[in-house]
C-alpha cells in the first residue's frame, strides 16, 4: 500500500528499481533459450570471465547487489532443480 508524503515516491521509485533489475535478469536469460540461443559473455569479480550459453550458469555466477535479484536468481534456481 502506498501511503502520503515522500514515502509514496521513495516507493515507486523503488518499484521502478525492481522492474528494471527483473527486465536486465530477463534480458540476459531471454538470450540463452530458444533454436538460436547466445552465448554470452560475464565479467566478474573484477578480472575473472566466462562465456557461457546455459541460463542456469549465468544465474549461478551472477552476484547481484539489489537483494530482489538475489530472491529472482534463487527462485529461478530452485524451479530449474525441481525440473
Amino acid at each position: 500500500m502506498l501511503f502520503k508524503g515522500s514515502d509514496n515516491s521513495k516507493r515507486i521509485d523503488l518499484i521502478i528499481n525492481y522492474i528494471k533489475v527483473y527486465n536486465t535478469l530477463a534480458g540476459m536469460i531471454r538470450t540463452t533459450l530458444g533454436l538460436h540461443k547466445l552465448s554470452i559473455l560475464i565479467s566478474y569479480c573484477g578480472n575473472i570471465s566466462a562465456i557461457s550459453n546455459d541460463g542456469v550458469t549465468i544465474v549461478k555466477l551472477l552476484n547481484p547487489a539489489e537483494p530482489i535479484a538475489g530472491t529472482l536468481m534463487d527462485s529461478v534456481l530452485f524451479l530449474y532443480q525441481g525440473l
